[in-house]
């Protein structure tokens, strides 16, 4: 699901870049990063919360969806900003972002797989791991968004700044 949400947004995003021409400003780049920023930051004091052992439900598929969607637009421009820079027909700027989404897909579910299949069994074998696991991984969350957050808003250039800064990453 993080993979088709992230898909969808590059083909929705990109191609409408693609085919209006149109150029991301670098307040609108930084804001599309800073989402990321604040998605990491709830997404750990979610797992957070759910690690004080309380009966939370567990997450949705919408969950990833949403994850792979924020994600996308932040990479959208990235994405989109190689294309047009080599490869100047709409058709196959459109065909590249299409193989470069589906290309998504397959190496998250590759990613995913690596990092759940041990979880699995360390949660399997270990009383409290998956607690212990949850409480982790929310808290490098955390701590991840918020040093993103601040590099992106940091002084000069920055999101906030009168003249905001942007290199697609």
């Amino acid at each position: 699901m993080w993979g088709i949400g992230h898909t969808l947004t590059i083909l929705l995003v990109g191609g409408t870049i693609v085919l209006l021409r149109v150029a991301i400003s670098p307040r609108i780049g930084l804001a599309m990063e800073f989402s990321v920023a604040l998605m990491l930051i709830l997404l750990g004091f979610q797992n957070v919360w759910r690690a004080r052992g309380t009966d939370a439900p567990a997450p949705s598929s919408a969950r990833p969806f949403v994850v792979g969607m924020v994600h996308g637009m932040a990479g959208s421009a990235a994405v989109v900003l190689l294309v047009l820079a080599t490869v100047s027909d709409t058709t196959w700027a459109l065909a590249y972002l299409s193989l470069f989404g589906l290309g998504t897909v397959i190496g998250m579910v590759i990613v995913t797989a690596t990092i759940a299949l041990p979880a699995s069994v360390a949660v399997s074998r270990v009383k409290n791991a998956r607690r212990w696991l949850t409480l982790a991984s929310g808290v490098a969350s955390v701590a991840l968004g918020v040093l993103l957050a601040s590099e992106l808003t940091d002084g000069e250039g920055g999101l906030f700044s009168d003249l905001p800064t942007w290199t697609p990453r």
